[in-house]
């Protein structure tokens, strides 16, 4: 409904001429246009200053204006200003106050996007019974983040890039409760105030673009890139601490503050864009953050590694401390065949490896029957006489444990003292796909990494050529 038919529902319905059907649909357009609001706005302030006015020159208050009466008042409220400020004051209190007797405010406050490959949940509370899309937000709106990376634009002027594992709720648009995860948000100036509560502290905005990283058995941190923010923590007696660009506190379990190093590198600002021709999100591990140029690649985070979940032992490199290309130690670098940021399993027992400390997967979307090709490129960096082994798996859906999970295909590579290191050709294995997701694990299975380091690169899941 709009334009002038809108506008003639709008005045029927001041009128009593609309019937129940017209008025339903009316209710229906109000819900979800603004610009109908506003009119609806206009019209009712006009119908209750002709009410008066007209009342108060007929002395018969119980009189029922027609239509074409206030239609008439209406065109010449239109040609005619206003002369006292009072009236005009008096006219916009009337329109605030009808804005929430005659129209409920809107359900939804944010919209979401969410990278390929992403998995989430959301659960709505709403008290008004109306229903919300699944792309937007309404106050207390809680969000399961299990695999990938969501974009949260909130209407008042707030973005946010959260990373999984996350789990969050949008109390309201002033308010976000980061149960856990890493999070960034940019703070426009008319949402100032703006508040990010974890289990262990409130960030308030100041003007700011800031981050936080929270887990439940961890200490939290916020780290503040452009403008401030106020921390209080939650303790008994709480620590309090007013940031400054480029500063960065973590919170003791006792609720205390302490100065760390700001890490822009933990946090994305943005969605991760990747060609959709890989059923994989990130197989090249160059959607993250540039790793920091460190011997043996950076510790994994959500920022360097989105769309994976990875082990406590997972590193992610590109060049080494001297700025030499590959994953080593300046000294002994190796690379695959595209020399670009690659993964490693940095675990180095003197044993097996355990495998959660050795492991990253990720859950992807299939067609049950269709036949899927899996590959990768593996290599070994070796300062021992060792042989270190890669172990990949895909299970049916998300059950990846080797007790429960269905087995769809596995492949195993080697790579033995005599090869030395590098890399080993491109490899791969094919899958039958049994539901509408399967879940690609990798697991160093080495009888001995100690000095030695295994690496993988260039992972992709297709669909065969051939069935």
């Amino acid at each position: 409904m709009k334009g002038p038919k809108l506008e003639k529902a709008i005045m029927s319905y001041f009128d009593g001429t609309l019937d129940e059907l017209e008025c339903r649909q009316l209710q229906d357009t109000l819900k979800r246009d603004r610009a109908a609001r506003d009119l609806y706005r206009q019209h009712a302030e006009l119908q209750q200053s002709f009410l008066f006015r007209y009342s108060q020159a007929t002395q018969a208050a119980k009189k029922r204006p027609s239509i074409a009466e206030i239609h008439h008042h209406q065109q010449q409220r239109r040609n005619v200003k206003l002369a006292l400020g009072a009236a005009a004051a008096a006219l916009i209190a009337i329109a605030i106050s009808l804005q929430f007797i005659f129209v409920s405010p809107p359900t939804t406050i944010a919209s979401l996007e969410s990278s390929r490959g992403s998995q989430f949940s959301i659960q709505h509370h709403l008290q008004n019974g109306e229903d919300v899309n699944g792309a937007e937000l309404a106050p207390g709106s809680t969000v399961e983040l299990t695999q990938g990376t969501l974009e949260i634009t909130l209407d008042k002027g707030v973005r946010s890039i959260i990373l999984a594992p996350a789990s969050f709720e949008l109390i309201d648009e002033k308010r976000l409760y980061l149960y856990r995860g890493t999070a960034w948000f940019h703070v426009e100036k008319e949402a100032h105030g703006f508040q990010v509560i974890t289990h262990q502290f409130t960030v308030t905005d100041l003007g700011t673009e800031f981050g936080v990283i929270a887990h439940p058995k961890e200490s939290d941190q916020v780290h503040l890139f452009q403008g401030s923010v106020m921390v209080r923590t939650s303790a008994q007696s709480p620590d309090e601490a007013t940031l400054i660009a480029g500063q960065a506190r973590i919170c003791s379990p006792k609720g205390k503050l302490s100065e760390i190093p700001s890490s822009s590198s933990s946090f994305l600002t943005k969605l991760p864009e990747e060609s959709s021709q890989n059923l994989l999100i990130n197989g090249n591990f160059e959607l993250g953050n540039p790793p920091a140029d460190k011997d043996w690649g950076e510790t994994a985070n959500a920022a360097l590694l989105p769309g994976w979940t990875w082990s406590p032992g997972i590193t992610v490199a590109s060049r080494s401390a001297n700025g030499k290309p590959g994953f080593g130690n300046g000294r002994r670098n190796i690379h695959s065949s595209t020399r670009d940021t690659q993964l490693a399993f940095n675990v180095n027992p003197r044993n097996r490896p355990d495998p959660a400390d050795a492991t990253i997967r990720q859950t992807f979307a299939t067609v049950p029957g269709q036949r899927y090709t899996v590959s990768f490129e593996m290599g070994a960096n070796l300062f021992s006489n060792t042989s270190l082994e890669l172990f990949a798996a895909v299970y049916d859906g998300a059950d990846h444990n080797s007790a429960t999970g269905t087995l769809l295909g596995t492949h195993t590579q080697r790579r033995n003292a005599e090869d030395g290191s590098g890399y080993n050709p491109p490899t791969s294995f094919t899958f039958t796909a049994a539901s509408t997701s399967a879940t690609l694990v990798f697991t160093e299975t080495s009888n001995n990494s100690e000095s030695a380091d295994l690496c993988l690169d260039n992972v992709r899941v297709n669909k065969s050529k051939s069935q």
